[in-house]
This record gives structure tokens, C-alpha cells and sequence, in this order.
């Protein structure tokens, strides 16, 4: 199963926020074993689709979503308020 995860870690769509990661080989998958920290890169796969279809890709561009991709963001910090703009 383990090649399986990576294979699809590989073919993830990686969002624009994660443009500066140079070395996406050297990523890896890991557990949670601590509380995300700021720029910590986190791999999720898509469930459902409603409102938000598509990920702006590395280099600006929207790409569209389906069920079962793999996309790759950044934990990040939201301003307070009642809209966060993040």
C-alpha cells in the first residue's frame, strides 16, 4: 500500500502556495505526531466538490478538481474576523 500512497503523492496538484518548495522529491509523508506549525506542508485528497472546484496550480493557473485527487497546500495562519480572507 505504501507505493500506492507515494504514487499518488507524486502525481499531486500542488497549490500555488507551495511554489518555493524546491525539492518536491525530498518531501515525504508523515504523521501528525505534533501540532502544524506555520508553512508545514499538508497532503489532502479530495472527498466532494461544492462551491470550490478548482486550485490555483504553481504557476497561477486554475486547475479543475475531481474526487480522489491528491493536492498538496500549506498550513497558514487567518486573520480574525467574521470573513477570514485566507
Amino acid at each position: 500500500m505504501q507505493g500506492g500512497v507515494m504514487q499518488q503523492f507524486s502525481d499531486a496538484k500542488w497549490s500555488y502556495v507551495t511554489g518555493n518548495v524546491t525539492d518536491r522529491g525530498a518531501t515525504r509523508l508523515g504523521s501528525l505526531a505534533r501540532e502544524p506549525r506555520l508553512g508545514d506542508l499538508v497532503a489532502a485528497r479530495v472527498v466532494s466538490l461544492n462551491a470550490h472546484d478548482s486550485l490555483e496550480n504553481i504557476k497561477g493557473r486554475h486547475v479543475r478538481l475531481y474526487p480522489g485527487d491528491v493536492l498538496v497546500g500549506a498550513f497558514a495562519t487567518c486573520p480574525p474576523g467574521p470573513r477570514p480572507t485566507c
